[in-house]
């Protein structure tokens, strides 16, 4: 009993050979936290003992002796008479002490074989970058406690001694539970060799078995509690786009939710792992999703900003409206001086009255501004002679004046006597500063936006007038500019590039045409509605653009995590 098999007091002869198998009926709890697997089933042992052979041709004796035999008062079982292998688990974590089933038999020609049923939790290193379509190959490693491989050899059953992998080490019928299953389900029944290590201790070499299950996990449990809701409020935070951005508390509500739904989403996958610094895929995915519905919020943020400066717009724009009667004076001011605005305005800049006003407000306009006055050839409103023009409309015989003279709301003369300081403090007059203030601005804003070979006192293509309308809020597309920059010409009585994008106008122009332009802006046909067709606020434009590219940047999200879910690391 003390001595294995090939030994004797005169020391080592043969060593014995132990064939394992495990037999696994139950696949218990997996605890990926801390990474533990739970098996059940019956653990196996083959071995042969010469000194137990007996004679059984004798009628009436036994073909085997098993453990459920007592042999006398004495002895519990025949186990506790014979030589038994002390094999143990070397990543054991902890084992069901109750299962006390075990059965030994003894055959005639000396082999035993043993089977105890075991419920083991065994230590297994899983790697979660595939989760939820993870698998993992949890080990079982054995060896003998007190001997090593020269005096007891370790194979899988029907194994061969001496090679690294041979036999039937683990073996069962397909198992699952309700989140792993056990191989390939499509198998009803499985079986795996086992791997033979021989490792030094102290000098002395030890055989290490290893049997390995494979498990796979069910994604299904991932699928309807994380990758379904992810789905979910992404789409949740892309309906927020569609939803009118004066609307904050809405907008505000449906962009935070989603992100904080992510997270709560990414922490409940992260409770049921360790701490871990390596890359898990469904945790990115979340992060992906969180970082999408993130930007929704940023993308409001934006789209906010935007309205506020649309609104400040739109406020100067109705400024400028409001004195339209302003203007109108202001241009017949010009006309009765026989100049134009910007000439006016600069005089009146050179010039300050003691009236109800002060003119240092104009110092705030474009130090141009009397290069602006002297740089003028034609006056605001004089007709634009010269290229492919077609003619205007003139006016009927009984109007008063000839068609230029109806037309040119100043004419400049080099002939005629330039105004007297008197004319020019007279007409200064009529005008608060207030008034000016909004002239002064639209003359700012109007050379600002001059393109190229536009400088002081030329006139503004379509592209220029098209920018400086957008300054006050007049969202167009620069041919619906030009289009409309022809209507203003038409019925001013001048004349008409046969190319409409040739077309120019002065400030003296602008100022009339801006403050009437809602009588053009009825005739402009809405193009097909796209975030860069020119015609939409910029933050329309920007809620459109996400309302078309977001669903695009969350399939591409979906398509770039799957495609590389095999690589991931």
């Amino acid at each position: 009993r003390a001595l294995a098999p090939g030994t004797s007091c005169r020391g080592r002869e043969d060593p014995t050979t132990v064939e394992v198998q495990f037999y696994i009926t139950q696949l218990g709890n997996v605890d990926a936290k801390l990474g533990h697997i739970t098996v059940g089933g019956y653990f196996r042992r083959w071995w042969h003992d010469p000194r137990l052979a007996f004679n059984n041709v004798t009628p009436g004796c036994f073909d085997s002796v098993d453990s459920t035999i007592k042999l006398n008062s004495n002895v519990a079982d025949v186990t506790q008479l014979i030589w038994i292998p002390d094999l143990y688990v070397d990543n054991l974590v902890t084992k069901d002490d109750s299962l006390d089933k075990s059965l030994t038999e003894i055959y005639p020609d000396g082999r035993v074989w043993q089977s105890d049923q075991v419920l083991w939790t065994v230590k297994c290193d899983m790697v979660f970058s595939d989760l939820p379509f993870d698998s993992h190959t949890c080990p079982v490693i054995m060896a003998s406690y007190s001997l090593d491989n020269r005096y007891l050899r370790l194979v899988a059953k029907k194994g061969t001694v001496g090679a690294v992998s041979s036999g039937e080490a683990i073996t069962g019928k397909r198992l699952q539970s309700t989140s792993w299953e056990v191989e390939d389900p499509s198998l009803d029944r499985f079986t795996k060799p086992g791997m033979v290590m021989v490792e030094f201790n102290d000098t002395k070499p030890w055989d290490y078995l290893r049997f390995e299950l494979d498990i796979a996990r069910k994604p299904k449990y991932f699928y309807d509690n994380a990758l379904l809701p992810d789905f979910l409020f992404v789409a949740l935070a892309y309906s927020g786009f569609f939803i009118d951005p004066i609307r904050a508390p809405a907008r505000i509500t449906i962009a935070v939710i989603p992100v904080l739904i992510m997270r709560t989403l990414a922490n409940a996958v992260q409770a049921s792992l360790p701490a871990l610094s390596t890359r898990v895929w469904l945790a990115d995915y979340l992060s992906a999703s969180m970082c999408l519905c993130a930007l929704a919020g940023f993308q409001y943020a934006t789209v906010n900003h935007l309205l506020q400066t649309e609104d400040k717009r739109r406020a100067k724009f109705q400024a400028l409206k409001q004195k339209r009667a302003v203007v109108k004076r202001l241009v017949e001011a010009a006309k009765s001086e026989q100049t134009h605005v910007g000439s006016l305005l600069a005089k009146m800049q050179r010039q300050p009255s003691q009236a109800d006003f002060s003119m240092s407000s104009l110092g705030r306009m474009s130090a141009g501004a009397s290069e602006f006055a002297s740089s003028f050839a034609l006056p605001d409103f004089q007709a634009q002679r010269g290229g492919n023009t077609s003619p205007a409309p003139r006016p009927e015989r009984g109007d008063t004046g000839t068609p230029d003279e109806d037309a040119d709301l100043a004419v400049v003369s080099e002939d005629q006597p330039a105004q007297t300081e008197e004319a020019t403090a007279a007409n200064r007059e009529t005008f608060s500063e207030a008034d000016l203030n909004v002239i002064s601005y639209t003359f700012e804003i109007f050379e600002k936006h001059a393109g190229r070979g536009e400088g002081v006192g030329q006139g503004h293509s379509p592209q220029s007038v098209r920018r400086t309308l957008a300054s006050f809020a007049i969202y167009l597309r620069t041919s619906d500019v030009a289009h409309m920059m022809c209507q203003f010409n038409r019925d001013q009585h001048l004349d008409v590039p046969e190319n409409i994008m040739d077309i120019r106008m002065r400030f003296g122009q602008f100022l009339v045409f801006i403050t009437g332009v809602d009588d053009y802006l009825l005739g402009v046909r809405t193009a097909f509605r796209q975030p860069f067709s020119g015609q939409l606020a910029p933050s329309e434009a920007l809620d459109l653009f996400f309302q078309w590219t977001f669903p695009l940047i969350v399939a591409l999200k979906m398509i770039a995590f799957y495609a590389v879910l095999e690589t991931w690391y």
